[in-house]
Parts: C-alpha cells; sequence; structure tokens
C-alpha cells in the first residue's frame, strides 16, 4: 500500500512539472504578441552535457531565434504549488539572459489568482541569475494569494539560481 501511495505521488509530481508541452502553443502566442511578429522558431535545448542537477531541461527551456537577429531569447516553462493544487507559468528571458516577461498560462484555484496580473509579474522583470526575492521585502504581498505569492517567488528564485549555474559554465555562449 505505502508503495502505491509513493507511485501515485511520484506519477504526479513526474507529470505536473515535467509534461509542459500543451502549453506550447499557449506560449507561442504570448511570444508573437510580446515581439509583435509570427516570424520566430523555439529550438530544444541540449542539456546532456550537464553534470548537475536542475530544473531546467529539453522539455521546459527553449531558445527562440528570430529570422532578422542574432541575438536569441529564450522561454521557461514552469509549474508552481498553490494551496491545494498547481499553476503554469511562462517566463521568457532577452538575450541578456534578463526576464522580460512572465505570463501565468492556467492558474486552477478559485483564490489566489491575482498573480497573474501583470503589474504584479513586473516585479520580476529585468532579474537575472544572482537576483534573490524575498516575499515582502522587494516582493510585494497580495492579500488572499499568500500561498501562490510565496510559490511563484520561490520558483522564480530556483529558476534564476538554475540560471547562474548555467551561466558559470558559460552554457549560453
Amino acid at each position: 500500500m505505502k508503495r502505491l501511495i509513493y507511485f501515485v505521488i511520484a506519477f504526479i509530481l513526474i507529470t505536473a512539472f515535467n509534461n509542459p508541452s500543451r502549453y506550447i502553443d499557449k506560449s507561442k502566442k504570448v511570444i508573437s504578441k510580446h515581439y509583435d511578429t509570427i516570424d520566430f522558431k523555439m529550438n530544444e535545448i541540449n542539456f546532456n552535457e550537464i553534470d548537475f542537477d536542475i530544473s531546467l531541461n529539453e522539455n521546459n527551456f527553449f531558445k527562440i531565434t528570430f529570422p532578422d537577429s542574432k541575438k536569441p531569447s529564450y522561454l521557461y516553462l514552469g509549474n508552481a504549488p498553490s494551496k491545494t493544487e498547481t499553476f503554469d507559468y511562462m517566463i521568457i528571458l532577452d538575450h541578456n539572459l534578463s526576464i522580460e516577461k512572465i505570463k501565468i498560462l492556467a492558474y486552477r484555484e478559485s483564490w489566489g489568482g491575482e498573480i497573474s496580473s501583470n503589474r504584479w509579474l513586473k516585479q520580476f522583470t529585468g532579474a537575472q541569475g544572482g537576483k534573490k526575492y524575498v516575499y515582502r521585502e522587494n516582493i510585494s504581498a497580495i492579500s488572499g494569494a499568500t500561498i501562490s505569492v510565496k510559490s511563484m517567488t520561490r520558483s522564480i528564485n530556483y529558476f534564476l539560481s538554475d540560471l547562474d549555474k548555467l551561466n558559470s559554465i558559460n552554457f549560453f555562449y
């Protein structure tokens, strides 16, 4: 019985965190609107050479290339827990690996959806690896969305930490 419970929990975690492909089309629409073009490609990035643990992989981190620009952008598809469910989000990075845009793709709770507002999400714009966000210090609280705010803040910090690790080995150059 214990094995079954562990299996179910593992299955939920694996499917929740490693199946961002259902949001690729939605992400492409956001990218098109953000860059005001439909002429771009999303390319998988090879993580086979990485010999340390990070949450970024071929399924959730992509290089965005434009035919008229030599400088790529990047897309990260993430998932974070809320009170009883999870929510999915995307991060667009510029060629300097700074956060340009964050968008909540799916929020499944009846409370706390205020974190989807662009006004609140803009707090993260410009962040790069090495930046650390702290709830109520440099991240605003939202009444009724405390769990989601803390979760999103934690997720962004993990993401930026992973970017820092990749930058330390010149992964992007």
